[in-house]
């Protein structure tokens, strides 16, 4: 409808819920369904009509509604052991970050303390006891091919931490 009408993004949104409201029951739904049709608008087979692309959708809609839910229980863990030498280091002190792409946005600043750029791998995930969502395990390479440190990133946070863990720098 945008491509066609040229539509306001307010008002495409708004015939989101009107015609889909048993899919998209909120403002902040129907937002996140446009943010998915626009990312599919230049593929030629992409309609929002097809079972498969509403289901799609649904998926899209109930991970981020999971990723939500598990970001407002970790608020208050998000302010913790901000001041351990061990944050971020170990797995029940882990670095919080928005989503996978906070993650990787996170790693990518980082340097060792004495400003060499460093690569990384992710290792596994796993699980902490009293950490909400799963724990993401990072290795980083010195550009040498040497393994340096190892980082534990929950990716359930409300932003991307600013602190950064012992013995790296931005």
């Amino acid at each position: 409808r945008k491509v066609v009408t040229q539509s306001p993004d307010d008002l495409v949104i708004a015939s989101l819920q009107a015609n889909y409201g048993d899919l998209i029951p909120s403002k902040e739904v129907a937002q996140k369904a446009w943010a998915f049709v626009t990312l599919n608008m230049n593929n030629p087979d992409f309609s929002l009509e097809s079972a498969e692309n509403m289901a799609a959708l649904k998926h899209m809609v109930d991970m981020y509604s999971h990723m939500e839910k598990i970001a407002s229980q970790n608020v208050d863990a998000e302010k913790e052991n901000l001041d351990d030498p061990e944050y971020g280091l170990v797995a029940n002190k882990p670095i919080y970050t928005r989503g996978v792409e906070g993650s990787y946005a996170y790693l990518e600043e980082l340097k060792t303390s004495s400003r060499e750029k460093l690569t990384w791998q992710r290792l596994y995930s796993t699980a902490a006891e009293g950490i909400n969502g799963m724990i993401d395990v990072y290795e980083s390479t010195l550009p040498s091919g040497e393994a340096y440190k190892t980082l534990y990133v929950n990716m359930y946070g409300s932003a991307n931490s600013k602190k950064v863990p012992e013995g790296f720098s931005k």
